[in-house]
């Protein structure tokens, strides 16, 4: 696929991508709130990890992969840095829902 090509179903693509990650980010942030619930972590990790390269965001692949070790080794504090990161690249990449 040539460039161009690929920029233009990107662009289809892109409102679809940016109501899943809105609907990551409320998965996320219910399982960080109280006793966090290391599973929905996890998951959430996970399916940003399997996504973000699709929709043509690497940097979220590699945040949702930490995100998902993270949240199988319990690690509360590293948990909270790569929420704050993938929240801060959401905004950086204008990828919030308008």
């Amino acid at each position: 696929m040539h460039e161009d090509e690929w920029a233009t179903l990107r662009a289809k693509l892109l409102p679809k991508y940016r109501v899943i990650l809105a609907s990551l980010l409320e998965s996320l942030a219910r399982a960080c709130a109280g006793p966090h619930d290391f599973k929905g972590i996890a998951t959430v990790g996970h399916q940003l990890k399997g996504n973000g390269s699709m929709y043509g965001f690497p940097e979220l692949t590699k945040l949702g992969a930490e995100l998902e070790v993270a949240a199988g080794r319990e690690d509360i504090g590293g948990i909270d840095q790569l929420n704050q990161k993938i929240r801060a690249f959401v905004s950086r990449h204008d990828l919030r829902i308008s």
